[in-house]
């Protein structure tokens, strides 16, 4: 017997960030705030701030770290790391969010009326805002949403978590979190995973995958140019050698009897919600102009217990991602389907399929599609 509405979460090893915290500021109304300065590689750090209020270097940064021509320092630009899920929102959840203060009032995903839940509140003469208690729904994107794309004001923002285990771990158990508001990297990151999960026919737990970074002109909405570093997600080699491995990873699987979609069932409680500190920590890094903001929550009570995050059951592919197709003249593509056949067929008659149904694509590795209504339907942001 395990306790069913605790909200659990992977437990959060440490930070991926190419960012950390810059010169010691006072707001306007005399509170102190560290501005946000931004790197140009990554750091691996700890849930331990030090003195000088960064988060501390985590220990892997050493085999991170290389050693140039002259014995300096070399900081990492890309990180080998793993994906623990074959679903794209599983491993890497996107939203757009308002912030006051250290908490996060409003959060949707764009896709209508009705698509955000956001936290009802007042706000006294002060300026001082206090939430009631209630939350409702509300159009996403609305007038909150920075219309600017860069990130100033006190307006709402993306915001995506890209959870993953990295490569080079001793230890198995816990995730690494990389958090942005990037618009860019955001775009990146979902559209490489989904051009990824194509080509493999729906595998992407496991693969050796890399996190970059790396300069990119772009353009503001306003027309000017703009240098900046995005971050992006991608598999070192070429098509074939990347369908190899899912194959690979595939008849592992269905030779182990490993089922995906039993594991994310088993997962189903996992939630990839920040915590009231993780909100804090992110206000004071992405959303610095609300730092002066007081929040209070008039009603007293705590906060209510994490929704259980959506696990899809996997049934059918979503219509925007259908499982047949496949790259054009690529024979790992059915070579993966026709191992998936063999293996199946050789499954044991206690895991066999009812008789009279036929055998359907691969149901281990394949990509999820949701039984349960999807989060504009009526599934808790918080």
């Amino acid at each position: 017997m395990q306790i069913k509405d605790m909200g659990v979460g992977f437990y959060e090893s440490g930070k991926i960030k190419i960012g950390c915290a810059g010169e010691l500021r006072k707001s306007a109304s005399g509170k102190e705030y560290h501005q946000p300065k931004k790197l140009d590689h990554f750091i691996v750090t700890t849930n331990e701030r030090g003195p000088d209020g960064n988060f501390k270097l985590d220990p892997i940064m050493a085999k991170l770290t290389k050693k140039g021509p002259n014995g300096e320092a070399i900081q990492p630009r890309d990180i080998p790391v793993r994906l623990i899920f074959d679903d794209i929102e599983d491993n890497f959840d996107s939203s757009y969010s308002f912030y006051q203060g250290s908490k996060c009032l409003c959060r949707g995903d764009g896709g209508g009326k009705g698509c955000a839940e956001r936290r009802k509140y007042t706000k006294t003469d002060k300026g001082i805002v206090r939430l009631t208690g209630e939350v409702e729904r509300v159009d996403c994107p609305c007038d909150l949403l920075d219309p600017t794309d860069d990130g100033r004001g006190n307006r709402c923002k993306p915001y995506g978590i890209l959870m993953c285990v990295l490569a080079q771990s001793d230890s198995v158990g816990g995730v690494y979190k990389f958090r942005t508001t990037s618009r860019h990297t955001i775009r990146s990151i979902t559209t490489s995973l989904r051009f990824i999960l194509g080509c493999t026919n729906g595998v992407l737990a496991g693969l050796p995958l890399t996190l970059t970074v790396a300069p990119r002109q772009v353009q503001t909405p306003a027309g000017q140019k703009s240098i900046v570093h995005i971050v992006n997600i991608e598999y070192r080699g070429g098509l074939e050698s990347l369908q190899a491995k899912a194959l690979e990873i595939a008849r592992v699987r269905s030779q182990s009897q490993i089922e995906m979609r039993q594991i994310r069932k088993s997962l189903a409680l996992i939630t990839m919600k920040d915590s009231p500190a993780d909100e804090a920590a992110v206000a004071e890094e992405f959303h610095p102009e609300t730092i002066e903001v007081q929040v209070e929550d008039i009603t007293g009570q705590p906060e209510a217990p994490a929704e259980p995050r959506r696990v899809m059951d996997a049934e059918s592919p979503p219509a925007d991602l259908p499982l047949d197709d496949d790259p054009e003249g690529s024979p790992a593509s059915e070579d993966l389907d026709a191992v998936f056949r063999e293996e199946v067929a050789k499954t044991p008659a206690k895991t066999a399929k009812p008789a009279g149904k036929p055998i359907s694509k691969p149901a281990a590795p394949a990509v999820a599609a949701a039984k349960t209504p999807a989060k504009t339907g009526g599934g808790s942001f918080w």
